[in-house]
C-alpha cells in the first residue's frame, strides 16, 4: 500500500514545574505610567490639539445568525472561516495509539496549521466541491499544496452532516503525497496514488470515495526488481512475513509485479533467467511466495486483471482558495512613521516631530475595498492636520531658542505612535499615542482610538458598538471595581470615571480581539480603563462582541489586555513590567496576570536586551507571549512563554541558539513599499524580516505560521527581498537552471554573459544556502554564495567582481 502516513503529531507542551510559585508577587498597578499625581508639561496639550476624529454615521446592521440551506453554503462558510469541522472515525488511533493526522475540531486556520506542523511546511491551499457519484450529496475536497516540493502535501474530505450537536461538517478521510510520490484525483472518486517503494520497487494504490466521504481501496500494485522483491511478503494481506527463506540475490534480474484486489493477491514474474542456479532460486522464490498466499499468474493474465484497474475519466481541478492567512478573517496592515528634525542655524538638534499613516496590503484592499477607502481617507486628512500641527510647533520651538539661547534650551520631541489592536473582517481599530518630551524625559501622555467597521469602512463611535447604554455604565464601573480597585490611581480613575460616563460620545476608545479600552483623560495623561467582552455581555452589540479564536493582540509595557487564559469565561488581564537601565537596556522583564507577577528573565550587565515588540498570540486553544528583541551582540532572537491556564512556562528562552527563529516583526520595507513596517494582525500569515548576509538583500522577509507546540514554522524556506535591485553581471556566470516558476531544476544550466541584468529573486541564507537570481529574459538561476565570509563570493569569486550595482554591505 502506498499511502503515506506519519507518525501522529502530539502536542508539545513544556513540562516545567516553573509556574507561579514562592517568587510570586503582588501587583496593584499594571499601569506604571499613571499615577494619582499628574505629570507636568510645558507643552500646551490642549483638547483642541488632539487629533481626533469621531463618526458621526448611523449604527451598524446586526449581522444575522448562520445558516446554510445547503452543503455548499457550509462548504463556502468553512473556506470563510465561519465554521469549524470535525474529525471522524478514519482518524481515531488505533489499539496501539497510532493515528496519523491528530483528531479535533478545526476551522481553515487550525487546520493548515495542524497540516503544516505534520508535514512540516507550509502551503497554498485549493479546493473543489464534488458530487462523486451524482447522487445530490456533494464532498468539500480542500488540498493543502506544499509550498516547498521536497515536503508532502495534504487532502483532506469533508462532508456536511448536518447534525445537531457538534461540528456540523465531519473530516472523514485525508491522505499526503510528495516527495517521491504523486496522486490524482478523479471526478468519479477514483483515488491514484503512486511512488517510490525504495530504490528497487514502485507501487500504485487506487481508492475510491464513497457516499459518506470516506475511501476504501479497491487496488493496490508493486513491482519489485531483483533483490527488492524479498519485501513481497509484505505486501500479501494476512501474510506470513518472516524472513524470506529462499531469497533473491543481486545475480537475479527479475520483475515481479502484484496486485491485491479484494484482499486477494495475485503476481507474475518477468525478466527470468532461462536456465542454471539464477532460474533455480527464482522459481524456489515463486514457490514460496505461493505458498504464502500469493496466486502466481502469467503476465498476460496479469496485464488483464489490471487494464481496467485505472480510471480514464477527469481528473478533479482544484481553485485557489484565495486563501492570504486566515482565509481573508484578518487584515494585513502596514505603518509608514512621518518624521522630521528641526535644526538651528548652527545645526543644533532643536525638535523632533513624527505621526504615523497606516495602510492596508494590495490583497487586502481587494477583500476589503470599502475600509481601504476609508483608511486612505482618514490619513489623509489626519497627515495635513499633524503637517500643520509640526509647522506651529517647530515655529514655537524656534522662537524659545530664539529667546532662551543654546544652554537653557530644552531639545523637545512630540510624536504619535500607531497600535493596530485589532484588523479582521468584523473590524479595524488603532490606538493612537500622543507623547511630549524635554530632553528625552516624558512629560505627557494621551492615547485615543480610531476604529471601523472592516466590511462597511464605516469609523465608529463608541455609541455605534453599544447596544445597551445603562447596562454598558454598569459594566464598565464593575470592571473598575475588579481590575482597578486597589491601584494607587482608583481614587483618579473613580473620580475620572463619574464625569466621563455622562457622555459617552465622547470617550476617546479602542476595539480589541478581548474588548473594549476606553481612555480617560487627565490634565497631561490618560488612563486606560478595559471592559472585556464577558463582563459587557449583551451591553456591546454582537457583531463587535465576538472575536475570532484565533488572533494577535500587542502588549505595551505598563499597559495590559484581556484575555481568556483558563477558558473559563472569565478574562484575565495581562501586562508586563520592564525594570530599565539608563541606556534603555531591560535589566528585568516579569508577566503579570491578575495582578500575581512572574519574573521572567534577569539580565546581567553585560547581557545588553532591547525589547522590541511583545504580542499574545491566541492559535490552536493555547495562548502564547512572543517576545521580539535584540540580545547579546547584535543578534535578534524571539523568546516564547506559554500563558495557557493564566500560567506561565517558558517555551523558548532569551537568547535560545537552539530557536530558529531570529527574523523580527516590525522591519522596514524598502523600494515599492519604502519606509513601511509590517504589523502583525494574523497568526497564520505573520511577515517576518531579516538581513540575510548574501550578496545583495539588505531587508527580506518571509510569513510565519503560530502553533501551539514550540514556536512559529516559516511558510517557505526562502526570503524574498524587500526592494528589487538591478544587478549587472561584470563577467560570464554558470548556473542551474531553475523552471518558471523556480520551483524545481529543469537538469539544465544557463550561461548568463557578462552584460546580462538580473535581480535578486530569493535567498536561503542558511548552511547550504542558495540564492535565486531573475534574468531580464525570464529565466530563474539557482547560485550558492558563500554567505559566511565577506565579502561574499560565488565559486572563489567575490560577488563584488561578478556584480555591478550590489548595494553597501551591513555587517
Amino acid at each position: 500500500m502506498i499511502i503515506i502516513n506519519l507518525d501522529g503529531c502530539k502536542k508539545v507542551t513544556d513540562q516545567s514545574d516553573k509556574v507561579f510559585d514562592d517568587n510570586e508577587t503582588k501587583v496593584n498597578d499594571v499601569d506604571d505610567k499613571s499615577s494619582s499625581e499628574e505629570l507636568s508639561s510645558n507643552e500646551d496639550s490642549s483638547e483642541e490639539e488632539m487629533i481626533i476624529n469621531e463618526s458621526e454615521n448611523d449604527e451598524a446592521d446586526e449581522i444575522a445568525p448562520v445558516s446554510f440551506a445547503d452543503a455548499e453554503s457550509a462548504y463556502m462558510a468553512f473556506l470563510e472561516g465561519r465554521l469549524e469541522a470535525e474529525t471522524g472515525a478514519f482518524f481515531i488511533p488505533d489499539e496501539d495509539g497510532y493515528g496519523g493526522f491528530p483528531e479535533g475540531i478545526y476551522n481553515l486556520d487550525r487546520l493548515r496549521a495542524a497540516a503544516a506542523e505534520y508535514n512540516m511546511t507550509g502551503s497554498t491551499v485549493k479546493y473543489s466541491i464534488e458530487d462523486f457519484d451524482s447522487d445530490g450529496n456533494s464532498t468539500l475536497v480542500l488540498l493543502f499544496e506544499s509550498n516547498d516540493p521536497s515536503f508532502l502535501s495534504s487532502v483532506f474530505f469533508i462532508n456536511y452532516e448536518n447534525k445537531s450537536g457538534g461540528a456540523p461538517l465531519s473530516i472523514n478521510y485525508s491522505y499526503e503525497y510528495g516527495y517521491r510520490s504523486d496522486a490524482a484525483l478523479y471526478k468519479d472518486g477514483s483515488i491514484v496514488i503512486s511512488g517510490s517503494n525504495g530504490a528497487g520497487a514502485h507501487g500504485s494504490s487506487i481508492y475510491q470515495v464513497q457516499a459518506d466521504g470516506t475511501v476504501v481501496e479497491t487496488a493496490d500494485m508493486n513491482t519489485f526488481w531483483g533483490s527488492f522483491a524479498n519485501s513481497m511478503p509484505y505486501y500479501i494481506p494476512g501474510a506470513d512475513t518472516s524472513e524470506v527463506e529462499h531469497t533473491i540475490t543481486d545475480d537475479s534480474e527479475i520483475m515481479v509485479s502484484t496486485v491485491t484486489i479484494n484482499g486477494k493477491t495475485s503476481f507474475c514474474a518477468g525478466q527470468r533467467a532461462e536456465d542454471g542456479d539464477v532460474a533455480a532460486m527464482e522459481d524456489a522464490f515463486i514457490k514460496e511466495m505461493q505458498g504464502r498466499g500469493a496466486e502466481y499468474i502469467s503476465e498476460e493474465d496479469y496485464d488483464l486483471l489490471t487494464g481496467g484497474l485505472y480510471p480514464s475519466g477527469d481528473v478533479v481541478e482544484f481553485t485557489d482558495a484565495g486563501y492570504y492567512g486566515g482565509s481573508n478573517l484578518y487584515l494585513h496592515p502596514y505603518l509608514e512613521v512621518k518624521e522630521d528634525r528641526l535644526f538651528s542655524k548652527d545645526e543644533d538638534f532643536l525638535a523632533y516631530y513624527s505621526y504615523p499613516v497606516v495602510t492596508l496590503s494590495d490583497k487586502d484592499y481587494d477583500s476589503f475595498p470599502k475600509l481601504s477607502e476609508a483608511l486612505d481617507e482618514y490619513f489623509r486628512d489626519y497627515s495635513a492636520s499633524h503637517d500643520y500641527q509640526k509647522d506651529k510647533f517647530f515655529k514655537t520651538k524656534e522662537r524659545e531658542y530664539e529667546e532662551l539661547g543654546n544652554k537653557a534650551y530644552k531639545l523637545a520631541d512630540r510624536t504619535t505612535e500607531a497600535v493596530v489592536t485589532r484588523g479582521d473582517e468584523l473590524a479595524f481599530s488603532i490606538k493612537m499615542i500622543q507623547k511630549y518630551s524635554e530632553y528625552y524625559e516624558l512629560t505627557s501622555m494621551m492615547e485615543y482610538g480610531v476604529t471601523f467597521d472592516a466590511a462597511s469602512g464605516q469609523q465608529l463611535a463608541l455609541t455605534d458598538i453599544i447596544a445597551d447604554e445603562d447596562e454598558f455604565i454598569k459594566a464598565v464601573k464593575n470592571s473598575v471595581d475588579t481590575h482597578y480597585g486597589s491601584s494607587p490611581s482608583a481614587k483618579q480613575i473613580s473620580s475620572l470615571i463619574d464625569t466621563s460616563l455622562t457622555d459617552l460620545t465622547g470617550i476617546p476608545w479602542s476595539l480589541d480581539n478581548g474588548g473594549v479600552t476606553l481612555y480617560l483623560r487627565g490634565v497631561q495623561n490618560s488612563y486606560p480603563i478595559m471592559l472585556s467582552f464577558d463582563e459587557a455581555g449583551s451591553a456591546i452589540k454582537p457583531q463587535y462582541s465576538r472575536s475570532a479564536a484565533d488572533y494577535i493582540s500587542p502588549i505595551e509595557a505598563g499597559e495590559g489586555i484581556l484575555a481568556d487564559l483558563d477558558n473559563d469565561s472569565d478574562s484575565e488581564l495581562i501586562s508586563l513590567s520592564l525594570v530599565q537601565r539608563e541606556d534603555g537596556c531591560c535589566r528585568e522583564i516579569a508577566v503579570n496576570i491578575d495582578g500575581r507577577s512572574r519574573k521572567i528573565q534577569t539580565f546581567e550587565e553585560g547581557n545588553d536586551y532591547f525589547l522590541r515588540q511583545a504580542y499574545l498570540i491566541a492559535a490552536d486553544s493555547s495562548y502564547k507571549l512572543y517576545l521580539f528583541g535584540n540580545y547579546g551582540a547584535g543578534e535578534d532572537r524571539l523568546a516564547i512563554f506559554d500563558l495557557t491556564g493564566a500560567e506561565v512556562n517558558e517555551v523558548v528562552a532569551f537568547g535560545d541558539s537552539y530557536s530558529n527563529v531570529s527574523d523580527m516583526a516590525f522591519f522596514p520595507f524598502e523600494g515599492e513599499n519604502s519606509g513601511k513596517n509590517s504589523l502583525l494582525c494574523d497568526p497564520y500569515y505573520m511577515i517576518l524580516g531579516s538581513t540575510p548576509y548574501c550578496i545583495d538583500a539588505v531587508y527580506a522577509y518571509r510569513t510565519y505560521s503560530a502553533y501551539s507546540a514550540y514556536e512559529p514554522i516559516a511558510d517557505t524556506p526562502y526570503y524574498i527581498p524587500t526592494a528589487v535591485n538591478r544587478l549587472t553581471l561584470k563577467r560570464d556566470l554558470e548556473a542551474d537552471l531553475l523552471d518558471e516558476n523556480g520551483d524545481y531544476f529543469t537538469g539544465n544550466t544557463k550561461t548568463a554573459v557578462k552584460g546580462d541584468i538580473c535581480y535578486v529573486y530569493r535567498i536561503v541564507p542558511d548552511l547550504g544556502a542558495y540564492l535565486d537570481l531573475l534574468f531580464d529574459d525570464g529565466d530563474i538561476v539557482r547560485v550558492y554564495p558563500d554567505s559566511y565570509s565577506a565579502p561574499d563570493s560565488i565559486g572563489g569569486v567575490p560577488a563584488a567582481d561578478i556584480f555591478d550595482g550590489i548595494s553597501e554591505y551591513v555587517y
